[in-house]
């Protein structure tokens, strides 16, 4: 891997996701870009609406005042954003993304090898929950590899991959394990939620440990039996250190074994980095 993008509101900058970003770049001696959001679009700042009790010019003053904040602010960020990657010693480079914002995005991922971004990432102001419309758009149009970061980096210790028997989910362990070959020396699980009505899967299993294995330091299933919404979220509530990694999202791709409300679930609550691609 030599591309990493990370999406940006060029307004608030989430220390967490940049941290994780700069980790996974040094980690994998990538390069990182920072694309700046500075659609409005998007973002419009209280300034900038009309004010029906006041005149116009006090409307026209007060959207001046609203622009030349914002590009302050951005300049701030942009500088602040630099500074971290430099003492992390990331070489980063700074793209502004002004207009048409999830095409954009959507285009620049086409050229990467991940793509990076918070959740929480909004620009609305009205604190939209976790993930956040935009998320949610970038997460269904990638075309490269998504991470979910977590607003805390404590190393990884363990790989989990979400298998639900589809071409989806053996498809997103490959793209991380090509991706991300220095973590061959950690410990892989498989995790399986298994519905009573569900037959055998041992001949199936049996090929992805094949396969997996040359790649890690050991594989293990673990199973659990009942359904994706009472024992998903139990199982990840209490883990740290782990790395998740899931099958497409969205687009009418995802598996049964990850709807959406459950990949949502664990962004909303658990502190975890989660990796998704689309099949």
């Amino acid at each position: 891997m030599k591309k990493i993008i990370l999406v940006l509101n060029s307004q608030q900058i989430g220390t967490g996701s940049v941290e994780f970003a700069c980790y996974i770049a040094n980690l994998t001696h990538s390069g990182l870009t920072g694309l700046f959001i500075e659609e409005p679009e998007f973002h419009q700042p209280s300034s900038l609406r009309l004010n029906k009790n006041s005149n116009i010019e006090a409307n026209a003053a007060n959207g001046v005042e609203g622009v030349v904040a914002e590009k302050t602010a951005t300049k701030t960020n942009v500088q602040l954003f630099k500074e971290a990657c430099s003492n992390r010693g990331v070489n980063v480079t700074v793209y502004p993304v002004l207009k048409d914002v999830v095409e954009k995005v959507r285009q620049e991922s086409r050229f990467a090898d991940v793509l990076i971004v918070d959740p929480a990432t909004s620009f609305n102001g009205t604190g939209e929950g976790i993930p956040s419309h935009f998320v949610k758009q970038v997460l269904s149009n990638s075309e490269c590899p998504v991470i979910i970061a977590p607003d805390v980096v404590n190393g990884i210790r363990e790989i989990v991959f979400c298998y639900d028997g589809s071409a989806s989910a053996v498809f997103a362990m490959k793209q991380f394990t090509y991706l991300f070959p220095e973590y061959s020396d950690h410990n892989v699980v498989i995790l399986h939620i298994a519905t009573p009505d569900e037959g055998t899967l041992e001949a199936v299993n049996k090929k992805i440990f094949d396969w997996l294995k040359p790649h890690y330091a050991s594989v293990n299933f673990h199973i659990l039996e009942g359904s994706v919404d009472n024992e998903l979220f139990p199982y990840f509530l209490r883990k740290e250190k782990q790395f998740v990694v899931m099958g497409a999202y969205g687009r009418g791709l995802l598996s049964n074994f990850f709807k959406k409300s459950s990949a949502d679930l664990i962004m909303r609550v658990i502190d975890l980095p989660l990796f998704i691609t689309h099949h």
